[in-house]
């Protein structure tokens, strides 16, 4: 996967999308004030402005298993007022209250988003979306990657908020000039989500060849599929993700969790409870993979001193493997992804000086826990690092990678799957590799996709012989919308591919051992 950061583009987008809530909040307030507008224009136009606001925040924080809980039976809002706002502005254009120059550009981004927030709620509760609905909502999606971020795949806040049409004359010139202005950039969305329409198809074709795929007898049991539980913790685990991710975790009968720890959450208190929370799990056998995050403030405190920075997660390393005990622990997740995000443009060096401070530190508190050491992408950098906690010498136990799909479905995953094995079959070495971060997206590519992606990855981790580990990322829908539960509570039907793979798994293990 080609990481191409555009974040200087977030707060235009940000700007842009300020500008049209602040415009429909205007344009409401100007027709209360206005006579002669026409009686159901301007309910439409009222009742649209008065849900606007608080429809987007349904919209934001329903998007997460922690808060979505509550809010899901009324996620509806959102694509209801999208679809509200449609038929304001197409009254207002078909009355001749707005020229039509202005208003059929803003009627036809006001109908696209309808269309796309109508398909979100629908996949959001369960509903199989018509093919072509669902590559108009990928295609929003991936004109937001081109427009504002190419992150906007991993984070439901990546949204464009429609349009009111007014329904009284401009004031002055510069009135005419900003509806001029917005019609502009309503063309220019619809143009941009146009263009991705035909990608977005192909993406979604492309997760057939997954279909089919069979998994690999592993007759050694030297196998194991886990599943990454809890968002990411700054104290103890919260109450619902407690409950809900290691009932899941029991449900598939899982071979291990994985925890991500923000050192803000590395205090003795909270890894105490922490670890009391995972007794139950740790007595099923199940395996333990502690990954240490970054701080809230990491950029600022990596420029006051590096060497600070280091030493402070160090400590923080001790306490996970004297308070929490993990199987493996991981100093750093995903250096070229997150951690450049977080932290800057370091290189592969000052990475793996970074991860051999703090392997040092965990295995100095405990000797039996084995050191991973994660590659979230496939660039060049993220090759250099590879080669290096591959190599003999280095105190990496095992090397793990991520695998999931990108705006063009499993062709993206399919090119990360050939560059894994060639940089496996060039390493040459006897350390194991584990799939540390699976992904599909479900509230972009459909719930389907997500299980396709899931099984074809796992397919191929199971017929390379060298990766010992497979991690589905992850329960719930937190940091991102990749969970195998949705925010409202329903399991995906991703879970069912997982726990059929585990008992296949399993029952041909079980087959093997009376004949050896």
């Amino acid at each position: 996967m080609t990481r191409v950061w555009s974040g200087e583009l977030i707060p235009l987008h940000i700007a842009l999308s300020a500008i049209v809530l602040l415009w429909d909040l205007y344009v409401a307030r100007r027709m209360t004030q206005t006579r002669g507008v026409p009686p159901v224009i301007g309910a439409l136009t009222g009742l649209a402005a008065l849900l606007i606001a608080p429809a987007l925040l349904v919209a934001l924080v329903s998007s997460s298993s922690l808060s979505g809980r509550a809010l899901y039976t009324i996620s509806w809002v959102w694509p209801f007022t999208a679809v509200l706002v449609t038929v304001q502005a197409a009254a207002a254009t078909a009355r001749g209250h707005i020229a039509r120059a202005a208003g059929i550009p803003i009627v036809l981004y006001d109908a696209v988003l309808a269309a796309v927030y109508v398909t979100r709620w629908m996949m959001a509760e369960g509903y199989a979306a018509p093919d072509t609905l669902v590559a108009l909502s990928a295609a929003q999606t991936g004109a937001q990657a081109f427009a504002a971020s190419r992150l906007a795949i991993l984070f439901p806040w990546f949204l464009h908020i429609p349009i009111l049409a007014p329904a009284t004359p401009p004031r002055r010139r510069f009135g005419t000039t900003i509806r001029v202005g917005l019609a502009a950039l309503a063309m220019a969305w619809t143009a941009l989500i146009a263009l991705q329409v035909p990608r977005s198809t192909r993406a979604l074709a492309s997760y057939d060849r997954y279909a089919d795929d069979r998994l690999q007898e592993r007759p050694e049991g030297d196998f194991i599929i886990g599943l990454k539980v809890f968002p990411s913790l700054r104290t103890g685990p919260p109450p619902l993700a407690l409950r809900t991710d290691l009932d899941l975790a029991d449900t598939l009968a899982v071979g291990a969790i994985t925890v991500y720890i923000a050192p803000e959450g590395a205090t003795s208190r909270a890894l105490d409870s922490l670890a009391r929370s995972l007794e139950r799990q740790r007595s099923a056998g199940r395996r333990l993979i502690a990954a240490l995050g970054y701080p809230a403030d990491a950029r600022k405190q990596w420029r006051a001193s590096p060497v600070r920075y280091t030493e402070a997660r160090a400590r923080e390393a001790t306490r996970i493997a004297q308070r929490l005990r993990p199987d493996f622990f991981l100093p750093v997740v995903d250096p070229f992804g997150a951690g450049s995000r977080r932290l800057g443009g370091l290189g592969p060096t000052q990475w793996a000086q970074h991860i051999e401070a703090l392997a040092r530190s965990a295995t100095a508190s405990d000797p039996r826990i084995r050191i991973l050491a994660h590659v979230g992408g496939f660039t060049r950098r993220d090759r250099l690092l590879f080669d290096w906690a591959a190599r003999a010498g280095t105190p990496v136990d095992v090397v793990a990678i991520s695998l999931m799909p990108w705006y063009d479905g499993a062709e993206s995953l399919d090119r990360d799957m050939i560059a894994a094995d060639k940089w496996i079959a060039a390493a040459g070495s006897a350390k194991d590799i584990w799939v540390l971060e699976a992904r599909g997206f479900p509230a972009v590519h459909g719930e389907l996709n997500q299980e396709r992606a899931l099984w074809g990855a796992l397919a191929w981790a199971t017929s390379r012989s060298a990766v010992k580990g497979y991690v589905v990322y992850q329960a719930s829908d937190y940091e991102s919308p990749t969970g195998l539960r949705a925010p409202g509570g329903r399991i995906r039907r991703a879970s069912s591919a997982i726990r059929r793979a585990i008992r296949t798994l399993r029952e041909r293990e079980d087959v093997r051992e009376p004949l050896e």
